[in-house]
């Protein structure tokens, strides 16, 4: 989830900021202002297995961290301090996004549309990690939708089978995304460095459609396939084609993960953000599967750890000297030159409002 209210709280003095209209130091009052006092929980990765070597992720050049699953105990303790937003909340959110200029400054895309509302709506229940080789991951829905809260994930359907998918649906799985990365085996096994059965993908994929079709499941079945620096749009279009008119939302991701796009002269990062600048540190936590809370959904390998929710609350690492200062250096674009977020393309505040 992300938190909408803040988004809605500080949208318009974001956009005096991004037109100069206001300086950094106003911008940055109104961040802390609006801020609120329990985090909202972005991201939860209940496993970092993955069983596919992606070119795209850092997970497979550069992740150091032990491979596990999140235990129950700390997963239960997580959910029990996460409060879904309401319907009407939601539907305010909804019409939000519709009438004001909050549209026109970030839904240009159909990923931002994703973005802004399945993603913002709902628990990611995916980190580094596919949530498909996480032994407790129906366990896990089961518990999340006990306190009513929408769960998503992204997974790769060469690990899905129809026992598995038939139990994700009847767990009250919310959104189920299938990553494709290509058209043909060839283009997925250099993209994610597997070997695939095209039929096997493209018969589970028909198996979702059809089991929520039939059993009038709430479960929106999702595709996506990456858009990469040198994707030919003769292949996006054909992705697009192909699926319309289905049961589902298809959409081409923009390239907002460049971690492997530094050496392509056609790459441009297509990320909202680049349009106005990182927010996850106002907005929301992400949790490692061993129960680190990080501030940035992108950290491989907790560096920017800010505490554990086995020894702290969320709201206590959320306000702790730690997360202000990380906040504060953010705004300011202080970090040091070596610091995590200064390698990453998503522009900080400080630095975005500053040029």
């Amino acid at each position: 989830m992300l938190n909408i209210n803040f988004l809605k709280a500080t949208a318009d003095i974001k956009k005096k900021a991004l037109n100069c209209e206001i300086g950094l130091e106003e911008l940055s009052a109104c961040y802390e202002k609006s801020i609120a006092h329990k985090p909202v929980v972005f991201q939860l990765e209940t496993t970092n297995v993955c069983n596919v070597r992606c070119e795209m992720c850092p997970r497979t050049s550069k992740m150091q961290r032990r491979l596990g699953h999140m235990k129950p105990e700390i997963y239960e303790k997580i959910i029990e301090q996460i409060e879904p937003y309401s319907p009407p909340e939601l539907l305010k959110w909804r019409k939000y996004l519709a009438l004001s200029d909050f549209k026109d400054v970030f839904m240009k895309s159909d990923e931002d549309y994703f973005a802004f509302t399945i993603s913002a709506e709902s628990l990611t229940l995916h980190g580094f990690g596919d949530p498909l080789l996480d032994p407790n991951i129906i366990d896990r829905i089961k518990v999340a939708k006990l306190k009513n809260i929408p769960v998503y994930f992204s997974c790769n359907p060469n690990n899905m089978n129809e026992n598995l998918l038939r139990c994700l649906l009847d767990a009250g799985l919310d959104y189920l995304k299938y990553s494709l990365e290509g058209l043909d085996a060839e283009v997925i096994r250099k993209y994610r460095g597997i070997e695939v059965d095209m039929k096997q993908i493209y018969d589970i994929i028909n198996k979702s459609i059809e089991l929520v079709d039939r059993n009038h499941y709430r479960t929106l079945i999702i595709l996506t396939m990456l858009l990469f620096g040198k994707t030919n749009q003769e292949t996006v279009d054909v992705f697009l084609k192909e699926w319309s008119g289905q049961s589902l939302f298809a959409y081409v991701k923009n390239t907002h993960h460049a971690w492997v796009y530094k050496d392509d002269d056609n790459f441009f990062n297509t990320s909202q953000y680049m349009r106005t600048f990182c927010e996850h540190p106002w907005m929301a936590v992400s949790i490692l599967y061993d129960g680190t809370v990080v501030p940035c959904p992108l950290d491989y390998d907790g560096i920017l750890a800010m505490g554990n929710v086995k020894e702290q609350s969320l709201e206590e690492i959320w306000n702790s000297n730690k997360y202000v200062k990380f906040r504060r250096q953010h705004a300011e674009g202080s970090f040091p030159e070596s610091h995590y977020c200064n390698t990453c393309d998503l522009p900080l505040m400080g630095n975005k409002i500053k040029n």
